[in-house]
């Protein structure tokens, strides 16, 4: 599966919610991702070491906010796999995936993407990476499906999204008969005794299904960035070396005048018919960092697990 899949890392976020929490403990306020909260690496590094062990290292495009290179040239810790795009004004995880996806696309029309925030925690690494392998598996064997990865809660969270599982395809691996976005206290609770499973945001799937998700759900960006995929394709000219993913593309022009969208909001609730999910191993720990007590919870829980059996721990 290795040398067919590609990854696309979710990087251009500019962790509002955590500024505050953290200028108190670095000083300076920086994206999340960019931090290094535990060991000698960034979130974003932690995940994109992760990662290559999944996916060549030269098929990982990584999508940066405006003005990133800074805190990324920063918090690197050797050289940074694949290609990294900037973004030259946010439109939204939609726009970061288009961005990503009209790259690879252009490559590569039969690729199989692992789309993943740059902003998780996620222990033990080696039993994680094992997951990824099981999602890229998935969804080459079903290559009209998205495939994500769901994480059983353990508390009634309300500003998570959760999916609904339904019928199960093979062990492990459910139809979704929908999302449910941020939900009232009750209706979290509800979600959590019904056996609903958290969203992580981590899917694989068909590039081109993909795509065509995106072409029925979200048109203005597939007919703008679908002019992205012809540029590189007639630049490359069936060359399957990949080069910059900017070559030849006014990325201030591609993203003008479109207007922001969510791709858990705006595409996969809408592609619940076409989604399967995979639960994750329950022996795993894993945490959508968005809030700082979130970050103290995790790390907390990191130095006892540590503490008592010292097993291999990462962040994602």
């Amino acid at each position: 599966m290795k040398h067919k899949s590609w990854a696309i890392v979710l990087a251009g976020g500019e962790g509002t919610r955590m500024k505050r929490f953290v200028t108190s403990q670095f000083g300076t306020a920086r994206p999340k991702q960019y931090c290094v909260f535990t060991g000698t690496r960034s979130m974003l590094q932690h995940g994109l070491d992760r990662i290559s062990r999944v996916v060549d290292s030269d098929r990982i495009v990584t999508v940066i906010g405006k003005g990133h290179w800074r805190y990324l040239l920063e918090s690197s810790v050797g050289r940074l796999p694949g290609r990294i795009i900037e973004q030259p004004d946010s439109r939204g995880t939609a726009g970061a995936l288009f961005s990503a996806l009209s790259c690879i696309l252009a490559i590569d029309p039969d690729a199989i993407v692992l789309v993943t925030p740059s902003d998780h925690f996620v222990y033990p690494e080696t039993d994680f990476v094992d997951q990824l392998g099981l999602m890229l598996r998935a969804a080459n064997e079903f290559p009209d499906r998205l495939v994500l990865l769901g994480a059983k809660g353990e508390s009634p969270g309300t500003d998570y999204g959760w999916i609904e599982p339904g019928p199960r395809v093979k062990p492990g691996l459910h139809r979704v008969l929908g999302f449910r976005e941020k939900p009232s206290a009750p209706e979290a609770k509800s979600f959590l005794d019904r056996g609903f499973l958290l969203n992580t945001m981590l899917l694989a799937s068909k590039a081109s299904a993909l795509w065509c998700v995106g072409k029925a759900l979200l048109p203005a960006f597939t007919e703008r960035f679908g002019a992205v995929v012809d540029t590189l394709r007639a630049a490359y000219r069936g060359n399957t070396a990949y080069k910059a993913p900017a070559h030849g593309i006014a990325w201030p022009q591609v993203y003008a005048d479109i207007a922001s969208a969510d791709l858990s909001r705006d595409m996969l609730q809408g592609a619940a018919g076409q989604a399967l999910v995979l639960q994750m191993d329950p022996k795993l720990r894993w945490s959508d960092w968005g809030r700082p007590e979130r970050v103290l919870e995790s790390l907390l829980q990191l130095r006892k697990r540590e503490t008592e059996s010292k097993p291999e721990a990462t962040l994602a």
